[in-house]
């Protein structure tokens, strides 16, 4: 067992604030910390890790309701918030009992072990058995669950939260980048910034770049995540420098994908973008907006880049080639294929959270928790968009965890997955949210489809004017 150095800073600031009694500083270290992602701040084995993000949650779900009321007495959540508060919990209580329950049931049902790799199981699956996978990964969704209750009812500020989060992760990643083109392997060693190599398996002659996660999909799957934030970030900037910064770290985010090869990033990235644009098209038919009327000028600028350029869609061509033709593709293929046996076998009931890894966070979430499961989880994520796009300046956050999602249901099967249990939570917070920490919340929205789509908006903003402050 060992602690990487991030995990012992990300773990120290948190118990500082928490110490100190500074609510802010605790949410701020627990959202830095959800851009590590597979990142340990324990390493038990080698692949068996404990992420500092849920460390901290778990610092927290003790201390923070101490601060807090020290700090303030607390107003009654909005009715959305109650929500997506209950529904994270009927999720977090329906996934635990079929982690325990269904292994028994459906025992030596053949399987994708979580801790066995996809490739050697495709053509061989194990016998179900309840195992220590099942016991974590309930551990991981009941402090998933647990920060959604401490955002729920102890913090207040949505965006500017988010923002510090994913520009702290393109910040580092690039700062990687930088480290491992000018230092030597020694220097970066000491600062045991990544947990695997600096560059991951290459394709042709492209190699791909990691970042700080030790693969490159990891790195491709922050990265989507931000772009969607990015831009959207950019199309609600109300001064010049604001949209600049923001667009710049959408660039440097587009950029990490570039630098990660990853085809299902490049597959991801194209989802994001026809995402955005479709939100742009009714934003802007709507309201006229300047800045969404730059952002789809953006858009269509790089289609035809791409495809104006030879070495784009040659990149291009070389990695989905590669990829396709490759064993690994044709096993994850595979390996969801198979869910869908596990599904039929189990009567839809599915095998348990944390009995069966495929492909998929799709097809993970049917062949483990289930079709009932599965709905319970589509709700969550429903009410939790509904609720961020009622209020135009959560729409970024918004637009996180949809590019987000898109880039799980491709290629990345992880229910314990800190970033996104991190944007659930901060769109859990209320409308009319204590204000304990000082800093002014999110406005109250007006009612109705078209605020809900930004359209309520004065021009060149994709939000209407809202309060700077809001009285205690």
């Amino acid at each position: 067992m060992h602690i990487l150095l991030m995990g012992w800073i990300s773990i120290l600031a948190g118990m500082v604030a928490l110490v100190l009694g500074r609510l802010s500083l605790y949410f701020y270290a627990l959202a830095i910390s959800a851009v590590f992602l597979n990142l340990p701040a324990i390493q038990v084995t080698a692949t068996s890790v404990i992420p500092p993000f849920f460390i901290l949650g778990a610092m927290g779900v003790v201390i923070v309701p101490v601060i807090a009321k020290r700090k303030q007495r607390l107003p009654a959540p909005d009715a959305d918030s109650k929500h997506i508060m209950n529904t994270a919990v009927l999720f977090c209580v329906y996934s635990c009992f079929t982690a325990v329950f269904l292994p028994l049931v459906m025992a030596n049902t053949p399987v994708l072990l979580p801790s066995a790799g996809i490739d050697a199981q495709v053509a061989d699956p194990s016998p179900l058995q309840l195992s220590i996978q099942n016991f974590a990964q309930s551990a991981y969704v009941i402090l998933g669950t647990l920060v959604i209750f401490q955002c729920y009812r102890y913090w207040e500020e949505v965006t500017k939260l988010v923002s510090i989060m994913m520009m702290f992760g393109v910040a580092i990643n690039l700062a990687q980048y930088l480290l491992v083109q000018f230092t030597p392997l020694s220097f970066r060693s000491l600062l045991q910034l990544n947990v695997g190599e600096d560059y991951g398996s290459t394709v042709g002659d492209v190699v791909r770049f990691s970042g700080i996660y030790g693969e490159p999909s990891y790195l491709a799957t922050f990265a989507i995540c931000a772009v969607g934030f990015f831009l959207i970030e950019f199309g609600r900037s109300r001064s010049f420098s604001s949209g600049a910064l923001h667009l710049a770290f959408a660039c440097a985010s587009i950029a990490l994908v570039w630098l990660s090869s990853s085809g299902t990033a490049f597959l991801s990235l194209i989802g994001v973008g026809v995402a955005i644009a479709l939100y742009g098209l009714v934003v802007f038919i709507r309201s006229h907006s300047v800045r969404i009327r730059v952002i789809l000028v953006i858009l269509l600028g790089l289609c035809v880049i791409v495809g104006l350029s030879g070495t784009i869609l040659g990149r291009f061509s070389l990695i989905f080639a590669d990829k396709t033709s490759s064993d690994s593709f044709i096993n994850r293929n595979a390996s969801n294929d198979f869910s869908v046996t596990i599904l039929r076998n189990t009567l839809g009931f599915g095998v348990g959270l944390g009995s069966s890894r495929p492909s998929s966070f799709l097809m993970a979430l049917l062949s483990n928790v289930g079709i009932i499961g599965t709905i319970i989880f589509a709700i969550l994520i429903a009410r939790t968009l509904f609720k961020s796009f009622a209020i135009p300046s959560r729409h970024s956050t918004a637009f996180a965890l949809i590019s987000l999602l898109i880039a799980k249901v491709i290629a990345e099967p992880n229910i314990s997955l800190p970033l996104m249990w991190m944007l659930l939570a901060v769109s859990a917070v209320p409308t009319q949210a204590p204000h304990i920490m000082g800093v002014p919340g999110d406005a109250i929205p007006s009612s109705g489809f078209i605020t809900r789509m930004g359209v309520a908006s004065r021009p060149g903003t994709l939000h209407p004017e809202e309060p700077h402050s809001r009285s205690q």
